[in-house]
């Protein structure tokens, strides 16, 4: 869990926030989507929670409370481009 393996397009984002707590920053991103198989829909969402760990920055986009995507960076200023 320390690198978000096992959180997924899907999950309810109290899971994450129960292993890592709350977010180091909330960012408006530009428009990030993702199709989630299990629900058979696309989401979209410009709303970006990032957490810090290990010189990494981890990028989890939102809608509601449900996580549509996530991902990881070292680069501070593309922590709000589309990934």
């Amino acid at each position: 869990m320390e690198d978000g393996s096992l959180i997924h397009a899907g999950d309810n984002i109290e899971s994450l926030y129960a292993h890592w707590g709350k977010e180091q920053q909330r960012l408006t991103s530009k428009e990030t989507c993702n199709h989630i198989i299990q629900l058979k829909r696309k989401y979209c969402s410009t709303r970006r929670y990032i957490w810090q760990r290990n010189g990494r920055y981890m990028l989890v986009q939102v809608s509601g409370r449900m996580i549509i995507k996530t991902g990881w960076t070292r680069s501070k200023r593309s922590l709000t481009e589309p990934f």
